[in-house]
């Protein structure tokens, strides 16, 4: 809980800063929002479904969460030194992931895959 003092009174500046954060949150899902609505329009009225790959928001969105993860996983496993206890992998998927990337496990000693 947080206890109010004359030293610790919220400023305007303080709480611009704030306000400034909520609304750079805000924007973007604003926008994405007009933007979907456009594209849902554009492919209604084409008589294409609006889940699909005709949707451009949702090819840029399918690329980069390609791109991201070609770039980030190798950069990931660089900073690690490849060392799958330094990762947080999801239990289930562990011995895949280790597996598929030829990681090391430092807590068991060895090298799986």
């Amino acid at each position: 809980m947080e206890t109010v003092t004359p030293k610790t009174m919220p400023s305007p500046y303080r709480d611009r800063k704030r306000y400034a954060w909520l609304l750079s949150l805000l924007v973007p899902c604003t926008a994405l929002r007009r933007a979907w609505k456009s594209e849902s329009d554009r492919l209604r009225r084409d008589g294409k479904p609006v889940l699909s790959l005709h949707n451009e928001i949702l090819q840029q969105a399918l690329i980069t969460v390609a791109l991201w993860r070609y770039v980030m996983n190798e950069r990931l496993l660089a900073v690690v030194g490849r060392d799958a206890a330094r990762i947080n992998i999801d239990p289930g998927k562990r011995n895949a992931v280790i597996r598929n990337y030829g990681l090391v496990d430092s807590t068991s000693s060895q090298t799986v895959g």
